[in-house]
């Protein structure tokens, strides 16, 4: 049975059914006009031009240069008129472009494409079946799917259908070509020097940068850095990657690459699996392009890992230690030490915590006078299969298998959080016995990857964590809502929870005072909407804009690359 389900701003609204094209070829008929690399370059396009992303006006006029696009603009304007208020009309975007190629990878190439110049009104039918072929894509895209309309302004509608559109965009909504690169390069040059100092790391670290062709760290950072500097050249809109010849080519290019004339099937291409995986497009060999840039910068830092799993032989033992070893004492303790309230007298970290009560110790732990900050830390991936094209059952039970109770019956972070809130309000908390009668207790959830950090995802974990207050008969209004962030926001915005003018606590109480303000009356469609599940990466972006020039810095200063 085809999923049902409704959207907020949904990633394209504009389907082959929406224009009543019934007699329209199907797609493989239509790719099969193009030759793949024709089709490769269009889908690139959509993926880096963000103006074919604000609308359907400016992709009409390209399409149909003979007549500036309107016969087009006029003919889906009919169909639109009647659509939700709520909708954010998109022709063509980035996930348009990469549907196209997941598409173009799961079928072989026909050799002999259609030779348009050769047929009378050929630009006219060409454009015709590009548009075709755009609305074929749009239809895979939000099958199953119907949009909301006004009606549908319950919270808890709103936001479900908000983290549905745009979970699987999350890439592209998270990702800042200005800062989010220099993020994954410092979590890398970190990791590879948490690396050189653990025995178990260290025995298969040689193989692991052997695999890209390198001979040790700074190698593989140099080559990360070349990576991002050619990001800003460049060609037509995309990025190329240009060789003089064979052996010029490093190692590692060809690693996180996938040959033009591969086959994938759609199945082992779920959540563009083996997009992430190999990032860049092999055209011959010494020419190649980039799907785009959130995935490639993902996979140099992300692969670090995943590569020792493969080298190593043992996952568990591989992502524990790299998360209970490397994340949480070298990368999380320095970074909460320096940004949450530094002045406070009570600073611990989970191993402080471990060494005064082990049960359920607090992942860390600040007291800065009467204010109380309590932090879980958890490193989740979020499941394909369900990220993909999920019911709105399917995300609440897959949220709750994440962060309350897990699989194995053991508690989740929020479970956690509510055990120790429990255990300050009832005076019974192991870890600071002259605690007394909190001003404020501030529940904050650290993840560490930005995949939940999408629209409404905020607001329904903090609605499971209301829940299990409840259940446990925790009610006292000093406990805030959760705070849920990601690693990556703390490092960009150290400069900003440090400074003495914001602070981190007054961050975190303007924020709570944004999404809980009553926007009911408020002439900005975005505010009386949205506001109240926005998430704390996104009211930053918004309020407390920042930049890579302190990320840049350090990098510097700890001298990781070569000249």
């Amino acid at each position: 049975m085809t999923k049902k389900h409704k959207y907020v701003e949904p990633t394209v609204l504009l389907k082959l059914c929406d224009l009543k094209e019934d007699d329209a070829p199907d797609l493989q008929t239509l790719v099969y006009q193009f030759s793949r690399i024709e089709l490769i370059y269009f889908a690139l396009e959509w993926i880096y031009n963000r103006e074919l992303s604000i609308g359907y006006v400016n992709f009409c006029k390209r399409i149909s240069p003979q007549d500036d696009g309107k016969l087009l603009i006029e003919h889906i304007n009919k169909h639109i008129q009647d659509k939700s208020v709520l909708a954010n009309y998109h022709l063509v975007c980035a996930q348009t472009g990469i549907e196209l190629l997941k598409y173009l990878f799961s079928i072989p190439e026909k050799s002999v494409p259609v030779d348009y110049c050769s047929l009378e009104n050929g630009g006219i039918i060409k454009s015709i079946h590009v548009m075709l072929v755009v609305l074929h894509i749009n239809e895979r895209i939000v099958n199953g799917c119907v949009p909301m309309s006004e009606d549908d302004n319950a919270k808890d509608s709103i936001a479900h259908a908000a983290v549905i559109s745009t979970i699987e965009n999350n890439d592209f909504l998270n990702y800042d070509v200005a800062t989010t690169p220099y993020i994954h390069l410092y979590k890398a040059s970190k990791f590879l020097n948490f690396c050189d100092g653990d025995s178990y790391f260290a025995k298969h670290k040689a193989s692991l940068l052997s695999m890209y062709g390198c001979a040790d760290s700074k190698t593989y950072l140099s080559f990360v850095i070349w990576l991002l500097l050619e990001n800003w050249k460049y060609d037509e809109g995309y990025c190329r990657l240009t060789f003089d010849d064979d052996n010029s080519v490093p190692q590692a290019i060809d690693k996180i690459s996938i040959p033009i004339s591969e086959i994938i099937s759609i199945d082992s291409n779920s959540d563009y699996k083996a997009f992430r995986e190999r990032p860049l497009i092999k055209l011959d060999n010494t020419h190649y392009v980039v799907i785009c840039v959130p995935f490639l910068m993902d996979k140099l830092y992300n692969s670090l890992v995943f590569d020792l799993t493969e080298v190593s032989g043992d996952g568990n033992i591989t992502r524990t230690k790299a998360s209970s070893e490397f994340t949480e004492p070298l990368l999380l303790y320095p970074l909460l030490r320096s940004i949450v309230e530094p002045q406070s007298p009570i600073h611990l970290s989970g191993d402080d915590c471990k060494k005064i009560e082990p049960k359920r110790a607090p992942d860390y732990y600040v007291r800065n006078w009467n204010d109380v900050f309590l932090f879980e830390l958890k490193d989740y991936s979020f499941r394909a299969d369900i990220k993909s094209n999920p019911t709105f059952d399917e995300l609440v039970e897959y949220l709750h298998k994440q962060f309350v109770t897990k699989t194995n019956g053991k508690d989740g972070a929020i479970r956690q959080l509510v055990h120790n809130i429990k255990a300050i309000v009832n005076n019974d908390f192991a870890w600071d016995k002259t605690l007394h009668k909190p001003r404020r207790i501030y529940p904050i959830l650290i993840l560490g990857n930005s995949t939940y950090m999408t629209l409404g995802m905020s607001y329904m974990i903090n609605k499971l964590f209301r829940e299990e207050l409840q259940k446990e008969g925790v009610s006292d209004s000093r406990i805030s809502d959760l705070i849920v962030i990601d690693i990556d926001t703390l490092i960009l915005y150290k400069g900003v929870f440090s400074n003495r003018r914001y602070k981190f606590k007054k961050v975190l109480d303007d924020y709570l005072t944004h999404i809980n303000k009553d926007y009911s009356k408020s002439k900005n469609l975005e505010l009386r909407l949205y506001a109240f599940m926005q998430t704390l990466p996104m009211f930053l972006r918004k309020y407390y804009p920042t930049t890579e020039d302190y990320l840049v810095n350090e990098l510097k200063s700890i001298d990781i690359w070569k000249d």
